[in-house]
């Protein structure tokens, strides 16, 4: 927003970080010799698997209108009431189309991609 350029990344939750913990310098040394253009920030995200099961890298990949996961709740009755606990459901992998940041985590490809910076007026 102030003309700095800017990277973001994203790593699964749980498992297959080491793919992201290979994967950073690499992209990040590419990503910092070039400009992700006017009022735009990088964008990586790195697939939930190993590194010798990455498949490589995909750049130009657009947002996915779709999240990975969808968010349900368990309901679990007790003596005290009823808790209500939060439990994620992936999504079919056929949810996200082609060229984006989701299907290509998804096939395992490292994403690159660009987003646009939402400007804060005061």
């Amino acid at each position: 927003m102030q003309g700095i350029p800017a990277m973001a990344f994203s790593m699964p939750f749980e498992g297959g970080r080491d793919c992201a913990r290979e994967g950073l310098l690499p992209v990040m040394r590419e990503l910092m010799l070039k400009s992700p253009g006017r009022g735009r920030i990088w964008n990586v995200n790195f697939p939930d698997c190993e590194p010798q099961n990455c498949r490589g890298i995909l750049r130009d990949r657009r947002p996915a209108p779709i999240q990975l996961y969808r968010d349900r709740y368990e309901e679990t009755r007790t003596e005290e009431g009823l808790i209500l606990r939060g439990a994620s459901v992936p999504v079919d992998s056929d949810a996200a189309a082609d060229g984006t940041d989701v299907r290509a985590i998804m096939d395992g490809y490292i994403s690159i991609g660009t987003l646009a910076c939402a400007v804060m007026m005061g």
